[in-house]
């Protein structure tokens, strides 16, 4: 299905890589093995919308602390007008599975594989969605991928806006949409990030330079064509219920 218009197609292209890692001093070797799809992009019609992504890592093992297991993977996330990486990753974390994270997509230019993995042309963001669509195995494979996608050539099927939003909805109370705005938290307070012509890098600097009482002026504006769903939850998030 689509989801405001857009949608996620996967590339058939399975791609593979090994990071050899490190032996610690017990002479154990820390790998991690990296495996997706690529190229991913995001569509409106028959229009790209964001930068190619050249690869999406669905699957993600390693050998962490005396034991080999999966550990982690990643999925293009759309929320509101705005396009985020999802998922888990061993990055950084030696000792457990992995580390959860969402980014918020800037970049106006395609994304290498090296970027991906470095997180390049992407700003770190809690978005409200939590641990539970982090399973085990291929994300697309296993029919648990929270965005619209499809895999190899480019398909829309049937928007179902309402329905996206509720399976997001039910499994992570954080989220919040409104139309093409999303609530994201910023410096310890709930904010909300607006569609800017200009961008999700213009965008983003929009937000760090206006306060709570401007979000609600804006929401305002928007919330009469919002679905019911979204703005029950903006009106409750507004008055701490």
């Amino acid at each position: 299905m689509s989801y405001r218009g857009r949608y996620v197609s996967y590339g058939n292209k399975s791609i593979t890589l090994k990071d050899s890692g490190h032996v610690d001093r017990l002479g154990d070797r820390y790998w991690t093995r990296y495996s997706g799809f690529g190229p991913v992009q995001v569509y409106k019609g028959s229009k790209k919308v964001g930068p190619e992504f050249q690869s999406i890592f669905t699957h993600i093992d390693g050998y962490r602390f005396t034991f080999s297991d999966h550990v982690g993977g990643k999925q293009i996330l759309l929320l509101g007008d705005f396009i985020f990486l999802r998922g888990s990753s061993p990055k950084g974390n030696s000792m457990y599975h992995s580390i959860n994270y969402n980014y918020l997509i800037v970049s106006e230019k395609d994304l290498t594989t090296k970027d991906i993995l470095n997180n390049i042309g992407m700003i770190k963001v809690d978005i409200g969605v939590g641990q539970e669509h982090n399973q085990e195995g291929h994300v697309i494979d296993h029919g648990n991928h929270i965005s619209p996608f499809s895999r190899g050539k480019k398909k829309q099927s049937s928007d179902n806006d309402a329905g996206y939003l509720k399976e997001l909805y039910d499994n992570n109370k954080g989220v919040c949409t409104c139309g093409g705005a999303v609530r994201v938290e910023h410096n310890s307070q709930l904010r909300w990030l607006f569609p800017h012509p200009d961008g999700a890098q213009t965008a983003w600097e929009h937000m760090t330079n206006t306060d709570m009482e401007d979000d609600w002026t804006a929401l305002m504006e928007i919330i009469n064509d919002a679905l019911p769903i979204e703005r029950e939850r903006v009106l409750s998030g507004f008055s701490g219920k």
